[in-house]
């Protein structure tokens, strides 16, 4: 199980959901987050988003709890 989490600039981290497939929630959050705008970036494990260039926020897994 994976507890995944998402965090804005100047705000703290957040609890998402636990999921079992980390993989399956990224590509939905990376739909959601293209159809609404934001350009996106996969990366170790952290799924980026970025409005106009800038990081608006970021996607990752918190393993271990």
């Amino acid at each position: 199980m994976y507890r995944m989490m998402y965090k804005t600039q100047g705000c703290g981290a957040a609890f998402m959901e636990n999921v079992k497939d980390k993989e399956e929630f990224f590509r939905h959050r990376e739909l959601l987050a293209t159809g609404m705008g934001f350009t996106t970036e996969l990366v170790n494990d952290k799924l980026f988003l970025f409005n106009k260039g800038k990081e608006f926020g970021v996607y990752y897994v918190e393993e271990g709890k």
